[in-house]
């Protein structure tokens, strides 16, 4: 049930991406996401364990308990661990993560450097409204 809704859910944003709508709210996500799912397919017990399980991950992390091998559900609690190999591993893991973030800000960079700034122009009658470039002021306009 769980990779349904993550598929819903990615369904959800690359429609909202392929409106070129800049800013996505979560709240539409998840609405989008409430409109295809029946609740009753879902029992308490399931939804109570996967919030369960979100937040016991979440309280592990933020004390130094990081995952031994990703969805094994052991623990390794780096204040008293003395094993080297195993902190390397825990490394190598949070290596992973960080190269995950890294892309992130690949494709950003990626984006700035599409954008020509002689493109960009501001509102001089309302200097509060957003800076846009010309490509967002003639989307806008159609």
């Amino acid at each position: 049930m769980s990779k349904n809704i993550y598929q819903l859910a990615a369904m959800s944003i690359e429609d909202h991406k392929n409106n070129h709508e800049v800013f996505i709210f979560s709240e539409s996500i998840k609405d989008d996401v409430k409109a295809s799912v029946r609740m009753g397919d879902f029992t308490k017990e399931f939804l109570f364990e996967f919030y369960l399980s979100s937040m016991v991950t979440t309280a592990l992390n933020t004390r130094h308990c990081y995952s031994s091998k990703r969805g094994s559900g052991k623990y390794v609690n780096v204040d008293a661990c003395r094993d080297i190999n195993l902190l390397n591993n825990l490394i190598a893991n949070a290596h992973h993560d960080m190269l995950a973030d890294n892309s992130r800000i690949v494709v950003i960079n990626s984006r700035i450097k599409e954008l020509d700034e002689d493109q960009y122009f501001m509102n001089v009658d309302d200097p509060d409204a957003e800076i846009c470039t010309v490509g967002d002021a003639l989307e806008m306009a159609i």
